[in-house]
C-alpha cells in the first residue's frame, strides 16, 4: 500500500476528499479486498485513538475535580450547605448513639460456676439474672440483683464495678438524676475496675444528660 493510497483512505475518513475522489474511491473499495481491509485497520486505529483520547480527558477532569474539592471544599459548597452537612452527619451519630444498645459482659460457664464440676449455684448467679433482665427492658426488676452484685465481696472488683456501670445503664431509663450521680461517681473513681467501652459510655451520657 503506497503513501498515496494512505493519505486517500485518511482523507476519505475525515472527509476531505471531493464527491468525484470520493465516489472513485469507493469504486475501488467495492472491488478492492486489500482497500478494505486497510481501510478497515485505519478504523479501528481511530477509534482505539479516539478512545483513549476520551478516557484521558475524562482522566484529567476527575482529577481535576478532586483537586478542587480538596483544596477548597468549603468554598465550593458554600459556608451554609457545609455547616449544614456536619450538623446532619453529628445529629445522625448522636441519634444512633442514643438509640442503639450498650454492649452486655459475656460470662463463660467457668465463671459461671456452671460447668460439670460445679456443685454449688454460681455466685454470678444475681448478676447474670440482673444482666438478663437489663436486656429484655426489665430496668427495675434489675436494679435490685446489680445492687446485690456490687455488695458480693466474694465477687472481684471486675465483677462488683461491672454491676455498679450496668445500674447506671438501667438508671438512664428509670431516674436520670441518679444516674447522672452515679456515673460521676464512677468517673472520679480511679480503682474502677470494670473498662466500660468508649462508645457504650457516650451513649449512657446522652440519655442521662438530654
Amino acid at each position: 500500500m503506497s503513501e498515496a493510497e494512505l493519505d486517500t483512505l485518511a482523507n476519505y475518513l475525515n472527509n476531505q476528499l471531493s464527491a468525484a475522489e470520493r465516489l472513485a474511491l469507493e469504486q475501488r473499495l467495492a472491488t478492492d479486498g486489500a482497500l478494505r481491509a486497510e481501510l478497515a485497520n485505519l478504523q479501528q486505529v481511530r477509534s482505539v485513538a479516539a478512545r483513549s483520547r476520551l478516557l484521558a480527558q475524562a482522566r484529567q477532569q476527575h482529577e481535576a475535580s478532586i483537586a478542587a474539592f480538596g483544596t477548597e471544599p468549603v468554598r465550593r459548597l458554600g459556608w451554609g450547605r457545609w455547616a449544614t452537612s456536619v450538623a446532619a452527619a453529628c445529629l445522625l451519630v448522636v441519634a444512633y448513639l442514643r438509640l442503639s444498645d450498650v454492649s452486655y459482659l459475656t460470662i463463660s460457664e467457668i465463671e459461671r460456676g456452671t460447668s460439670k464440676t460445679a456443685t454449688a449455684p454460681s455466685p454470678l448467679s444475681q448478676f447474670e439474672t440482673g444482666l438478663a433482665q437489663l436486656q429484655q427492658g426489665a430496668y427495675d426488676a434489675a436494679l435490685p440483683r446489680l445492687r446485690q452484685t456490687q455488695l458480693d465481696t466474694s465477687l472481684t472488683a471486675y465483677y462488683r464495678d461491672a454491676a455498679r456501670w450496668y445500674e447506671v445503664v438501667a438508671l438512664a431509663h428509670t431516674n436520670k438524676p441518679l444516674a447522672r450521680q452515679r456515673l460521676n461517681a464512677i468517673d472520679a473513681d480511679p480503682a474502677f475496675a470494670y473498662p466500660i467501652p468508649i462508645a457504650d459510655r457516650l451513649r449512657v451520657r446522652l440519655r442521662v444528660w438530654y
